[in-house]
């Protein structure tokens, strides 16, 4: 349930001590109710997550942290930012999640969620755009 705590990401491609590129295909899935992030890719590279439903996560929808030179598309996003209200970002780039590509997303804003795309201090050379931002 909600409330839970930070921990529970619902599906994650994490490098471990060193960037690891191409580590994985993230493809049509859906995550429900989880009590971290939906998606989390974090110290990997040439990653694709595309065409995912993420819905009810209690942090972020997708979170890309530390990656660079990656490809979020076509997924939809609604009703993230459970645990902490008006803290997270539907989908959201951050600490120095570079070169990446967000394109196509649909983002269905909600009471707990900041913004639909969010992109951090230090997150540089990201293309972001063209995407669907609903209330």
């Amino acid at each position: 349930g909600f409330g839970a705590g930070d921990d529970g990401d619902g599906i994650v491609c994490r490098g471990l001590k060193a960037m690891v590129p191409e580590a994985c295909v993230i493809v049509g899935n859906t995550v429900r109710r989880c009590a971290g992030s939906g998606l989390v890719a974090a110290l990997v590279s040439k990653v694709r997550l595309v065409d995912n439903i993420v819905e009810e996560a209690g942090q972020r929808g997708i979170h890309l942290r530390s990656t660079l030179a990656s490809l979020v598309s076509g997924n939809h996003v609604s009703r993230t930012g459970l645990e902490a209200p008006g803290r997270y970002d539907g989908i959201e780039l951050t600490q120095s999640a570079n070169g990446n590509t967000v394109t196509s997303n649909v983002c269905r804003l909600g009471g707990g969620m900041r913004a639909g795309i969010g992109v951090g201090p230090g997150c540089v050379d990201n293309q972001v755009g063209p995407n669907t931002v609903l209330p």
